[in-house]
């Protein structure tokens, strides 16, 4: 039986627990306040400060601080101040809710490369033509991007809200997104029909409506990071509240790369957890992604979750070997596509929904289920789009403490159920100790059954957030998933109940059904895949065997490439052959053989300019061993066109409006893969001569040298000598062949300066001489000084080499003196004063040679 003392104990602790609770839900200042450095309290700083009254603070506090900017939805001020005066002024103030410090922004990967293969990107684009984000606006939030990039050409619309700054990372992001291909295919973005356009990061806060609305603006992307803040700060609340007042806009945020950082504060201090980099990655009614390489390895430096109340962030994974910044701007694309694709069913396209449906179609990464590293898994784009157009999605609106049941019929041969309830949730208070406001339970009948959702520990310690997750009712997340592996096939019976504070929630559900049965998803159907390189092939499901993969080139014999693959693999590495070749592989696992679709394997070429000539200009390229012919290609206008297809490897074209071009081998009626991109004026070479020079060589010889271009038409090249009259005197006479660098050696020096030129003769006759080049020719026993008059400096051509040189006034009193080392010599004259001097060079003690200059 418990004592009388110690149920009032108990109840003490109880209220001692609600009073340090209230407390904590009523803090005002941000962590990055009060850990503000001693040195900053004065500076002059920004600040987001959440009122109750907006025109309360502003008669209050507009003559002691700068009023930068208001967001009226949240009742957030922007303000410039010190931490002094902020903690000072606020502390007491009622009306305030919360203050924070701002931050500025940084993008998060610098190398960026596209891989379009792990998250079935190709194959969905290459199955479905039609899906490519045509005319979708999609707007990239941190600096600008170059919009005179050949890839982003005819696809940029620039607005006031394009910043001035431009980033080849912001290039790169809008390139991943929607570039249309035109240097070669890794210029090609996932959405290469939609539209972007720019805004300014400077400001992390959300960009005002009307600009989405103006714009038709559904999908933002934001690859860049603060610093890790872990709470539900100003930031978070602004964008769950857009989202939640306009629930098609999707924001797609990267984690983060700070993976090795620990947070400073909150529930998570000092963990390798809890690093996503900024509060506005907190929110509930974004998207954030974090990036994975083609052996689904993570970076440490990705950032991770959970949010600061234990949230499941990031949600989705994708490819992003250079950081989560790439990441996103692939999802950013791939949301884009199945936006067009419920397009396609006339359905409305809420960010709820395309959340539901890639999670319900991703693949499980990493450990078993879902995790705080990596979601709910990695995007398979894919089955996406076949969840899509096989309509198995719904959406639906619940009143509070109400039950609904839906039917969904699960067929024959399925390898995995997944079933995403997502819904936009309302914005929380800020600062609170937990973000989410209705919750919504959903879980799974089956044969009498009851399924839960996955659900993780986040509990803060390092055992608790890296275990296995398990089925419980989710009181969290605003996402749940539910998932079953080789579930029977019939009828399942999904149950949401909805325990609401508004009068009711939206919510979107899918469900994706995975077949069992064995298929390739890379190479897609007509890929061109690099010769000599190693890549990454993928099938759809993983192997319950050992097995073997075989090749076919040019309908040619089946040979082994892999010998054994691991029971249980998805994918395995491979160097393609250095050839240009239709190909096909098989996989063979279990006595059965599943062949790919057919591929073309190619060399890239490498396109160079033989010579750009004042009306016409020449490219060649590299011979690629198979090609049947070749197609030259110009950029006109904002996309590529065939000008020429070429049996040989040499182009020669009068010059006009276009200077850019590519090359691209063809085998029967297939492309191979494109030389990159070049204008052809901006590769450095001239009308044949790239170089032409003399120089002293040795004590009896000058080196005569001229670098060719190309070799291509030229009948002989010959040297000449210029005389003090500029008459030629022809010494030697070169035929090229296949040769590009000439040479001679003239063992007959003469004079002070000797003049060189060339000329270079065509097979139709046209001469094409080279400029004049002098060489300096010293003299036995004497010394040149130029120029003359000098100014600080002085050359001397001499003989070098135990010489000496003095400098000697008009009194015949000596200056200076200088040992003479090399032949040429540049002496420092600058402490004499302006005026005439005499020298006198001298060699072994003798005086062989005298004159004078001028000291300016």
């Amino acid at each position: 039986m418990i004592s009388l003392r110690t149920i009032l104990l108990i109840a003490s602790m109880i209220d001692a627990l609600l009073l340090c609770t209230n407390a904590l839900a009523q803090e005002k200042f941000s962590p990055k306040i009060k850990s503000a450095s001693h040195a900053r309290l004065a500076q002059q700083i920004q600040f987001s400060v959440a009122v109750r009254d907006p025109q309360k603070f502003k008669s209050q506090y507009q003559s002691k601080v700068v009023l930068v900017d208001f967001y009226e939805t949240t009742r957030i001020f922007r303000i410039s101040s010190s931490i002094d005066f902020v903690v000072h002024a606020f502390a007491a103030d009622k009306n305030i809710l919360f203050v924070d410090l701002l931050t500025r922004p940084h993008v998060e990967s610098r190398n960026s490369t596209l891989n379009t293969a792990l998250n079935r990107i190709n194959k969905a684009k290459q199955l479905r033509p039609a899906l490519r984000g045509h005319n979708m606006m999609i707007s990239i939030k941190e600096q600008s991007f170059d919009k005179t990039d050949l890839d982003l050409r005819g696809r940029t619309v620039e607005t006031s809200e394009s910043p001035r700054v431009v980033s080849e990372h912001a290039t790169a992001m809008a390139t991943f997104i929607a570039g249309i291909g035109n240097t070669s295919e890794k210029g090609l973005g996932v959405a290469n029909e939609a539209i972007v356009t720019a805004s300014d990061f400077s400001d992390i806060f959300p960009d005002d409506v009307a600009y989405f609305d103006d714009y038709n603006i559904l999908q933002q992307n934001h690859s860049y990071g603060t610093s890790i803040e872990n709470y539900y700060g100003n930031e978070a609340v602004s964008y769950d509240e857009q989202v939640y007042s306009n629930p098609d806009l999707l924001h797609v945020f990267s984690a983060g790369n700070i993976g090795n950082s620990k947070p400073t504060a909150g529930d998570y201090h000092d963990l390798n957890w809890a690093n996503l980099s900024g509060n506005f990655k907190h929110a509930k009614n974004v998207l954030v992604v974090t990036a994975i390489d083609t052996s689904l390895n993570r970076n440490p430096m990705n950032s991770r979750g959970p949010t600061f109340d234990g949230r499941v962030k990031p949600e989705l994974t994708a490819y992003g070997e250079g950081g989560t910044s790439d990441a996103a701007a692939l999802v950013t694309g791939m949301t884009a596509l199945i936006r067009e694709a419920v397009k396609n069913k006339t359905m409305p396209t809420s960010a709820a929904l395309l959340k539901a449906l890639l999670i319900a179609s991703a693949e499980d990464v990493g450990d078993e289920g879902i995790d705080f590293t990596f979601g709910y898994g990695y995007i398979n784009l894919w089955q996406a789009v076949q969840d899509v157009e096989q309509e198995r999605f719904f959406n639906a609106s619940l009143n509070h403490d109400e039950f609904k049941q839906f039917t969904i019929t699960v067929p024959e041969n399925v390898r995995e159920l997944r079933i995403a309830t997502a819904w936009t949730d309302p914005p929380s208070t800020v600062n609170a100790l937990q973000a989410l406001v209705n919750d919504i339970d959903s879980y799974l009948i089956y044969d009498e059954q009851k399924v839960l959702p996955w659900v993780l520990n986040h509990f803060p310690h390092s055992d608790s957030l890296s275990a296995r997750n398990e089925r419980r009712q989710d009181h969290l997340n605003n996402v749940e998933l539910i998932s079953i592996n080789n579930p029977k096939a019939g009828t399942y019976q999904l149950v949401l109940y909805a325990n609401l504070v508004s009068s009711a929630q939206d919510v979107a559900v899918a469900y994706s059904v995975k077949s069992a049965d064995l298929a390739w998803d890379f190479p897609a159907m007509d890929e061109v895949i690099e010769a000599d390189t190693r890549v990454k092939l993928f099938w759809n499901n993983p192997l319950d065997q050992r097995a073997a993969i075989s090749m076919k080139l040019n309908e040619g014999e089946w040979n082994t490439i892999v010998d054994d693959v691991a029971e249980g693999e998805t994918s395995v590495s491979w160097v393609t052959p250095d050839t240009l070749a239709n190909a096909s592989l098989r996989l063979e696992v279990g006595g059965k053989i599943i062949e790919s679709p057919a591929f073309v394997i190619s060399p890239r070429p490498k396109l160079t300019v033989p010579f750009v000539c004042d009306d016409v200009f020449a490219l060649s390229w590299s011979p690629v061993a198979g090609a049947s012919t070749y197609d030259l290609v110009t950029l006109v206008g904002d996309s590529t066109t065939v000008v020429r297809r070429a049996n040989d490897t040499l182009f020669v074209g009068a010059k006009g409006a276009n200077h850019f071009y590519t090359v691209q081998p063809r085998i029967e009626s297939k492309t191979g893969l494109k030389a990159d991109m070049i204008n052809y004026n901006m590769q450095g070479s001239n009308c044949y001569v790239n170089l032409f020079s003399a120089y002293r060589f040795d004590d009896v010889s000058n080196k005569v040298e001229i670098h060719l271009s190309t070799h291509w038409n030229v009948s002989r090249v010959t040297f000449f000598l210029v005389d003090d009259n500029g008459m030629l005197k022809a010494l030697d006479t070169q035929s090229p062949g296949k040769q590009k660098y000439f040479t001679f050696l003239d063992e007959h020096l003469t004079g002070e300066i000797m003049r060189y030129t060339a000329v270079v003769e065509l097979v139709d006759g046209t001469r094409l001489s080279t400029e004049i080049v002098s060489v300096l020719v010293e003299q036995k026993n004497r010394a040149i000084l130029f120029p003359n008059p000098a100014d600080e400096f002085v050359t001397v051509l001499s003989e070098g080499d135990g010489g000496k040189l003095h400098i000697v006034d008009r009194q015949g009193r000596y200056l200076l003196s200088f040992e003479l080392g090399t032949r040429i010599e540049e002496i420092d004259i600058a402490r004499l004063s302006p005026g005439l001097y005499y020298f006198q060079y001298e060699r072994a003690g003798n005086v062989t040679d005298s004159g004078r200059f001028v000291k300016l």
